[in-house]
């Protein structure tokens, strides 16, 4: 089985505990490979180091490049699941469109917010991603 997992806010938030996820899922014959919507990967030197190949989607919905890059993921474990196939991606390069702010909503809150919430909450996305 390969496993996809999400870096930011997902291995970061327990490293120690993930790591452990994958040398006991390793161990039982599977394979790992993280996917972040991030263009560029984490900084090694600065961030936890996660134990496995690292695909960088971008602006690409992540099953899109995990496809791509040779990966046809079986499981993903993210916690934002929203971001892993669709037909809209966040893009952090510009003012997000009221689309975009609706949709973040529904994925981050689960309800609707007013535009002062959103705005700040995709001012602190996209200081992240």
């Amino acid at each position: 089985m390969l496993i996809a997992l999400d870096y930011d806010d997902t291995f970061t938030r327990d490293v120690s505990f993930w790591c452990q996820v994958v040398a006991l899922g390793q161990l039982r014959g599977h394979r790992f490979v993280c996917v972040t919507a991030r263009s560029s990967p984490p900084d090694s030197d600065r961030e936890p180091h996660i134990p496995m190949p690292i695909i960088c989607a971008g602006n690409e919905w992540k099953n899109s490049a995990a496809l791509r890059a040779g990966f046809p993921v079986d499981v993903w474990i993210d916690d934002m699941p929203g971001l892993i196939m669709g037909t809209q991606r966040l893009s952090f390069d510009e003012d997000p469109t009221p689309e975009q702010l609706s949709r973040m909503s529904a994925l981050l809150l689960g309800r609707s917010v007013n535009d002062k919430v959103l705005r700040e909450v995709w001012d602190y996305v996209k200081g992240h991603a």
